[in-house]
């Protein structure tokens, strides 16, 4: 039986009600399936303070930080046992949407700790692409690779408004 947030939030299995104060607006999940068929990063949960073992049969959507045209936005899947909150627009079973957090099994790594860090790490390819230009500034670059650098430039590499290849 497919069942809507408020569903989840009031009442059992059974259909009878639940003791739950009204003010909830987001369900705390644990990741239980990311292979999206439809490769939109879409998520199913396990709710484990509900049904420790029950799958939610619904595809819940992610929370980003920007969308585009087709093709564009970000793209960061979380891994299966990760932690989630679920959204629900209006409490309905098929306006779901999750952003992903933080818990003890996933720890900020050491050289991200300082408040005035901030990054990303992936244990995958990264990707940052953009179809026109790109600026990177900062008061210092550093570059760091442990195989080589490729640079591909066909117009041409210049360093302090200097052609150099």
């Amino acid at each position: 039986m497919s069942r809507n947030l408020n569903e989840l939030l009031t009442r059992d299995e059974d259909g009878l009600d639940i003791d739950r104060p009204d003010f909830f607006h987001a369900l705390f999940g644990i990741v239980a399936v990311n292979d999206d068929p439809e490769f939109q990063h879409r998520i199913k949960c396990i709710f484990p303070w509900h049904d420790k073992d029950r799958i939610h049969d619904e595809w819940i959507k992610r929370l980003v930080w920007f969308t585009g045209a087709q093709g564009y936005g970000d793209f960061h899947p979380p891994d299966l046992g990760s932690e989630v909150f679920v959204f629900g627009a209006l409490g309905q079973k098929y306006h779901l949407a999750y952003l992903s957090v933080y818990n003890e099994k996933y720890i900020v790594p050491a050289d991200f700790r300082a408040a005035t860090v901030r990054g990303f790490r992936t244990d995958g390819d990264y990707k940052l692409m953009a179809d026109l230009d790109m600026q990177i500034r900062s008061g210092r670059l550093f570059i760091e690779t442990d195989s080589t650098a490729r640079i591909i430039a066909p117009a041409g590499l210049f360093i302090n408004d200097k052609k150099v290849a």
